[in-house]
């Protein structure tokens, strides 16, 4: 049967343990699920507000260079462009080569270039400077070009569960002091 006090010491144990391993350098093991979004945004220089991106990537790994396998789908907006590239291929809609790398801690900025039908049409670097254009990296250019991604860090998500659980746990012991009660 688990006492208030058993409770607490199972919570301190946990966040101690999540503390711990949260801590520790899992970076180079972060391994992204078979699909994955990144978002781009990017401050204009010549557009206005941002530009916004969206990169979706397959069996990818966080710190290694792409490969065109990893390539999914890509979709860029602003006030003066938007495209969107789907799959890999040499058709207009298609990415034909894809470069670069995105760091094992986001958000951060990136090396990572995106081509269709052999021209350049989304270019970021490592600096944070970035460019976009469907006819040739041309139309919008900026500086502050940093990658997201949308899936929650792991110790987070640790927490989360963690505390989920606890809360389980105290509704049980609840319940049972409850019901203990009325049978008295």
């Amino acid at each position: 049967m688990f006492t208030l006090r058993s409770i607490i010491r199972l919570a301190l144990v946990v966040v101690a343990f999540l503390t711990v391993v949260g801590r520790s350098p899992l970076r180079a093991v972060t391994i992204v699920p078979t699909t994955s979004t990144f978002l781009f945004t990017g401050d204009c220089l010549d557009c206005t507000g941002q530009g916004k991106g969206t990169l979706v990537l397959q069996n990818y790994t966080l710190g290694n260079p792409f490969d065109i396998s990893n390539f999914v789908s890509f979709s860029y907006t602003s006030n003066l462009t938007s495209f969107v590239l789907t799959g890999t291929g040499s058709g207009p809609n298609q990415a034909s080569a894809f470069s670069g790398s995105l760091p094992t801690i986001l958000p951060a900025f990136a090396d990572v270039t995106i081509d269709s039908q052999s021209v350049q049409i989304f270019n970021s670097a490592s600096s944070g400077g970035w460019c976009a254009g469907f006819n040739g990296c041309s139309l919008d250019f900026g500086i502050n070009g940093t990658f997201a991604s949308t899936v929650p860090e792991p110790a987070s998500l640790a927490f989360t569960v963690t505390g989920l659980a606890l809360l389980g746990l105290w509704r049980v012991k609840a319940r049972r002091s409850k019901a203990g009660h009325q049978y008295r």
